[in-house]
């Protein structure tokens, strides 16, 4: 079976270790490396070779709350918002889910009311003494998510809030139409990947590190290497620290590995 690249490193990209100083403070490479398998049983397990995977939130907003409408923003994250009027359904039964590359995916497409559900329940919480945010109307569009096959365009529902130009958004793929994964519990320590892009059979990891190189005081170096699956591939991060035990200044600075 050929293995497609995926970013599941977006997902999950693992720390490991690899300091030549004090290889005794640190998780040894294995255990990074047996995370990573870890990672990939469960996978293959609960997605496998499933083509819609998204790989982040499915809740967005467009635009900012105006000053006059904070207190909407206590609301809207504990999940208190309720429909102020009528929301359509799903204009047709199926959507088409776009990949960068051209790949297409028809998916089933659920109505603005359940997308609304969907977002209340998933930001559910305590909020005391607040006031549901009237929704007075959607449309269907399309945004852009992370998915374990890149970034795709989506089919999405975009709701109005009463008085406000900021808008909420939700993926409107049916949960029939998407997998959804989530990692096991538990780390290997070290840096942990921002974010992950996939170019073709390239990963791209972003991390966040030292400024300075590992020649330097407080500063490391980063390598990545990969476990792969049949469907997916976890990139573990190394750092390689300059010294044990430094004392150095907490900022974190954009810091791209590269391949061991």
């Amino acid at each position: 079976m050929k293995r497609r690249l995926t970013a599941m490193v977006a997902l999950t990209a693992i720390g490991g270790c690899a300091s030549p100083v004090a290889p005794a403070e640190e998780p040894p490479p294995v255990q990074a490396e047996q995370r990573a398998r870890d990672v990939l049983a469960s996978y293959e397990k609960a997605v496998g070779a499933a083509r819609f995977v998204p790989a982040g939130g499915l809740t967005g907003s467009v635009g900012s709350l105006e000053q006059a409408n904070e207190h909407y923003k206590a609301a809207i994250g504990a999940g208190r918002i309720e429909a102020a009027a009528e929301l359509p359904v799903a204009p047709r039964a199926t959507g088409t889910v776009i990949w960068a590359g051209g790949e297409r995916l028809e998916v089933p497409l659920i109505g603005a009311g359940d997308a609304l559900g969907q977002v209340m329940a998933e930001k559910g919480g305590e909020c005391l003494g607040c006031t549901p945010v009237p929704v007075t109307g959607a449309k269907l569009t399309t945004t852009r998510i992370p998915t374990t096959r890149g970034e795709a365009t989506v089919p999405a529902w975009e709701f109005t809030l009463k008085g406000s130009a900021f808008r909420i958004t939700r993926v409107a793929v049916a949960p029939s139409g998407a997998q959804t994964y989530t990692p096991p519990p538990g780390t290997a320590g070290g840096p942990a990947a921002e974010s992950a892009t996939v170019s073709g059979r390239t990963v791209t990891v972003k991390v966040t590190g030292s400024r300075s190189a590992a020649s330097e005081p407080c500063g490391a170096d980063y390598t990545a290497r990969a476990v792969e699956s049949a469907h997916a591939v976890v990139v573990i991060v190394d750092e390689h620290r300059h010294a044990a035990n430094e004392i150095c200044p907490m900022i974190g600075f954009p810091a791209p590995p590269r391949p061991s």
